[in-house]
């Protein structure tokens, strides 16, 4: 037993640092260098939200998404800007832009036509019972060209 313990123990910190190393402190995805890993236009991805949510969102968790659609609402808090497209009755696409990527905003206006990539991280669920539209995420978005 006394043999086996010594490599029971460096067994373990190698599974640890390998996971300290290999996962946990991975690069960061620079999403303007990725693929686009599924196209939308934002009333379609919407209306996919509305018929099979729970479907979708496993499909699209993590991905590199491109989505085109009409500016609902451009705001910002503090360093971060946001574009809100419009999708369906039930849904919008929030947006939260690179830093690089807020300067361009002042070209932009409501009612605007734009092409957005960025990564998906989830959605909020519509809730017609209290009136309130449901919400898919994207993070580290920019302003396709």
């Amino acid at each position: 037993m006394r043999k086996v313990l010594p490599f029971i123990i460096v067994l373990i910190l190698a599974v640890a640092a390998y996971g300290w190393f290999f996962v946990y402190n991975k690069p960061h995805k620079d999403i303007a260098k990725s693929k686009t890993d599924f196209t939308f236009l934002a009333t379609e991805l919407s209306l996919k939200f509305e018929t099979e949510a729970k479907k979708t969102n496993s499909k699209l968790n993590e991905k590199v998404l491109s989505i085109e659609g009409t500016i609902h609402s451009i705001s910002n808090q503090d360093t971060l800007c946001f574009i809100t497209l419009k999708g369906s009755k039930n849904y919008v696409i929030s947006s939260e832009l690179t830093k690089d990527e807020c300067t361009s905003l002042r070209k932009l206006k409501t009612g605007d036509r734009v092409k957005l990539k960025g990564l998906y991280v989830g959605y909020f669920e519509a809730d017609e019972d209290f009136e309130m539209i449901g919400d898919i995420k994207l993070k580290k978005t920019t302003i396709s060209k």
